[in-house]
């Protein structure tokens, strides 16, 4: 996705062998900063961010005590090796320098992933204080708003 003044373009993907990550590269300059995702967040997702630079996802995300439900994976585009199993829309606060990401889960999705209409695809509003999102299970479509604001009490 491209930021806001059009400067950089925000990515993500997965090392050969190794975890996701989520990138940005500055088209001017030539300079970009990959932030490896923790090994345990395997769970592909997507990312978009708001006007102050804030990301948005809707998977990776997952407490470290959390034992995630089973789900059939999603084969959009043939084998993963992220599982299309998340279960949060995360408000990611990011410092590209540093290679630090701040993970505030807002909601679980419970969204089935068996497909690109069931991935949630969150996105900011315009001001910035909420985010939508969708949600498929058994294929019920259902389209969401969640304050970007309010953390989730785990």
């Amino acid at each position: 996705m491209w930021s806001d003044d059009g400067e950089s373009i925000i990515y993500h993907g997965g090392y050969e062998g190794g975890p996701a990550m989520v990138g940005k590269y500055e088209l001017g300059t030539g300079k970009y900063w990959e932030i490896a995702l923790p090994d345990s967040y395997n769970a592909y997702g997507h990312f978009t961010m708001d006007h102050a630079g804030n990301l948005v996802c809707d998977g990776y995300f997952k407490y470290p005590w959390e034992v995630k439900k089973t789900r059939e994976n999603s084969t959009d585009n043939g084998p993963d090796p992220h599982k299309k199993d998340a279960e949060y829309i995360c408000r990611v606060l990011v410092d590209w320098d540093g290679g630090e990401l701040k993970w505030i889960p807002l909601c679980k999705h419970e969204s089935d992933w068996l497909g690109q209409d069931a991935h949630p695809h969150p996105i900011y509003s315009h001001s910035g204080d909420r985010i939508f999102f969708n949600s498929r299970w058994n294929q019920n479509v259902n389209v969401y708003c969640v304050s970007s604001m309010e953390p989730l009490n785990p």
